[in-house]
């Protein structure tokens, strides 16, 4: 690695959003940059001290004042995550992280299970906690992260001589935990993505609870959403009705 580098970064700036803050340097601020060597358009790097935002306008993260500490270990455990050969231990990791007391980590492992279905038995107390979160962000991740893992079946054991599914307490929690994020949350992103989980998993009761939201809901969002999933359920019953013979 060369004692100095130049950074090609106008690119990132130009496609960033415009309400996004740009990439920049900073003098005397202190900052974890994310970065990849230049490479040309014939795949061939540039020059050795040539490098670019590795995640565009985003691959600058400035140092808190408070809490850098769990911002650098943070920023170590994911990189050697990455890094990581075993996908098994990688992902036992990231449950170890939802458990555990660094933010940055435990945005990470939500993030992350609730975009790729990574949970499972083993993540379901660290997902009842977050629930219960203080962030709407991280219970808004974490009806994403309980929904969508429900509905591939992974928090149930399938038995050896059957294709049902049976089912855990913990299973039955995190049903509980879906339907009172859908009716009580304080915050309507929350409650939305809580509602569209009900619909798609067909949770017991679920038909009851979305009918009473679809029409008392404060946020309209919310009530759409509720309404939406009503008629796919109906849809759905329909549909599985055997046809009279004509």
């Amino acid at each position: 690695m060369p004692q100095t580098l130049r950074l090609a970064f106008r690119g990132a700036n130009l496609e960033r959003p415009l309400d996004a803050p740009p990439f920049e340097v900073i003098e005397g601020e202190e900052a974890v940059f994310v970065l990849r060597p230049w490479i040309r358009s014939d795949g061939e790097e540039s020059a050795p001290d040539l490098f670019m935002p590795a995640a565009g306008f985003g691959s600058c993260v400035p140092l808190p004042v408070e809490g850098r500490e769990a911002l650098v270990a943070a920023i170590e455990a994911i990189i050697a995550f990455q890094d990581a050969d075993d996908h098994n231990a990688a992902l036992d990791q990231l449950g170890l992280w939802l458990e555990g007391t660094n933010p940055w980590l435990i945005d990470v492992a939500l993030s992350q299970a609730a975009r790729y279905s990574y949970a499972d038995e083993r993540w379901i107390p660290g997902l009842l906690a977050r629930s219960n979160d203080a962030s709407p962000k991280r219970r808004a991740w974490a009806a994403d992260a309980i929904g969508i893992a429900m509905s591939r079946g992974r928090f149930g054991e399938r038995e050896q001589a059957a294709s049902a599914l049976v089912e855990t307490d913990g299973q039955g929690e995190l049903r509980e935990t879906l339907i009172r994020l859908a009716r009580t949350d304080l915050d309507a992103i929350v409650r939305r993505r809580a509602v569209a989980w009900m619909a798609k998993n067909d949770l017991p009761g679920a038909r009851e609870i979305l009918d009473v939201i679809s029409r008392d809901d404060e946020s309209q969002d919310v009530r759409y959403e509720a309404a939406a999933g009503l008629i796919r359920l109906k849809d759905a019953d329909r549909a599985s009705r055997p046809k009279s013979p004509r």
